[in-house]
């Protein structure tokens, strides 16, 4: 057995800060499309509905970003176990 032969033995780790990121993923996610019916709710509203769009950009750009980062500490996570 090799040195990489002890990795494959021990369950995958699952980093906290890599679920927490997750949580707020799936939670921003559920927050933006109950937004988006709030918006359609209010489209005759023209001043609330441009402060919801706005509110709902801001959402969905951190959202990106959250996604963004997620992907960054995957392929980080994935780059050092190659390199172990």
């Amino acid at each position: 057995m090799g040195p990489g032969s002890r990795q494959l033995d021990e369950p995958h780790k699952v980093d906290p800060a890599v679920t927490e990121i997750d949580d707020l993923i799936a939670t921003a996610e559920v927050r933006i499309e109950r937004h988006r019916e709030y918006v359609r709710a209010i489209a005759s509203d023209f001043e609330g509905s441009m402060k919801a769009i706005a509110d709902l950009d801001t959402m969905t750009t951190a959202l990106e970003m959250l996604k963004r980062q997620r992907a960054q500490i995957a392929r980080w996570e994935d780059n050092t176990s190659v390199n172990r």
